[in-house]
């Protein structure tokens, strides 16, 4: 196939997403709070967003997954003060309930539910029952269908050796953490066993995509919890497609806002500082699925785990080179695969066809010539 459009960086700034994790970060960098501070705020940010200062919160848009804020709230342990360490570690531990817990297991044998009646915390049983089931299909397709790694028993923290989920009330839609949780001893790899805790107050589709993300989640960290985030959100968001694919919830990422049609000119790994861009990057994940197969996914997680120790560019890399291309070539090809979207996707095309509803338009530079270099001038940006 032959390119006719060159997609080009635009150094313009577009009104964006900003989330208390986005906040959190700032505030950071800018050594306006300790990272103490920082790590006791990023756990907040996913149970409590009243304990925020409300600097954090105001104005702020909602974060649909607790993963990234506790994973890095975890990974921030070790140079934290002993007291706010031991307020950190107690808020990444498995939950509490407000009531008296409950707990069902699921219908194939998986998942060990935890929920209460009872308090702020509280749920029906069928509610319980929605999650049990969810979770179940979500690991038969991602762990029995696609052959993915099954997370590994936690030596029976919940009570005994089948997956631990809690219904509770949080400030997201769910979060996975590996805080505190067995690290099998004879691993090869940095594998993790996990808990996941769900919101208690969701529609059944939503509940059901959310399940299938936060066990995605708990899938990527059997291959290696200390690979970066922003790939752990793309394949998140991914797998709800691929578990769910008529719920289509993560069009929502791509209509307006941060993610990588609207500006290809961030980097796939910082977002721009936005971390709702992250979840955007689910195109990342679908090109490699659309551009290979839905096992090059799988391939990175595999690569991964043939490393201890953080390497996901390097499994990226990698997965390219399995299938006969380069990471660079693989790269511009994305680019050019994020223009055949909505009105711009044809019968055919290069993505799968809910391309063409996807309401995101991306952005461009007008036609121009340079003729000496450096060049300036503001070109304007072009949907």
């Amino acid at each position: 196939m032959k390119y006719f459009l060159l997609l080009l960086p635009l150094a313009v700034s577009l009104a964006g997403a900003d989330t208390v994790m986005d906040r959190i970060h700032g505030a950071l960098s800018a050594g306006e709070i300790t990272s103490d501070e920082a790590a006791l705020y990023m756990t907040l940010s996913v149970l409590d967003h009243d304990a925020l200062p409300v600097r954090f919160t105001e104005g702020t848009v909602d974060e649909p997954c607790g993963t990234p804020a506790m994973l890095e709230a975890e990974r921030m342990l070790g140079t934290l003060s002993a007291p706010v360490r031991e307020e950190v570690s107690r808020n990444l531990a498995r939950p509490g309930l407000s009531g008296p817990e409950i707990t069902i297991i699921s219908p194939q044998d998986h998942f060990r539910i935890h929920y209460t009646t009872e308090g702020v915390d509280a749920v029906t049983e069928s509610y319980a029952n929605a999650v049990a089931a969810a979770a179940d299909y979500s690991w038969q397709v991602q762990c029995e269908e696609m052959n993915y790694f099954r997370p590994p028993p936690d030596a029976g923290m919940g009570g005994c050796n089948r997956y631990d989920m809690y219904i509770k009330h949080i400030d997201v839609l769910g979060y996975t953490t590996s805080s505190g949780e067995v690290k099998p001893p004879d691993s090869t790899h940095n594998a993790s066993a996990s808990h996941i805790v769900i919101s208690r107050n969701m529609s059944d589709n939503l509940l059901k995509v959310t399940v299938a993300h936060e066990f995605q989640h708990a899938v990527q960290m059997a291959y290696d919890y200390t690979e970066p985030t922003w790939f752990m959100e793309n394949c998140a968001v991914f797998m709800e497609e691929m578990v769910y694919p008529d719920v289509n919830d993560y069009m929502g990422y791509l209509g307006g806002g941060d993610n990588p049609i609207r500006k290809p000119w961030w980097d796939i790994r910082s977002g721009g500082g936005s971390s709702l861009y992250w979840y955007g990057g689910v195109t990342w994940a679908f090109y490699m699925w659309q551009g290979y197969d839905v096992g090059a996914v799988r391939t990175v997680w595999n690569k991964c785990a043939a490393v201890r120790g953080p390497n996901m560019m390097e499994a990226i890399q990698g997965m390219f080179t399995d299938y006969g291309t380069s990471f660079t070539s693989a790269f511009m090809e994305y680019s050019y695969w994020r223009w055949f979207v909505s009105d711009n996707w044809y019968d055919g095309g290069m993505y799968f066809a809910e391309a063409a509803d996807w309401s995101g338009k991306p952005y461009f530079f007008n036609y121009h010539n340079i003729s000496t270099l450096p060049a300036s001038g503001d070109q304007g940006v072009y949907a």
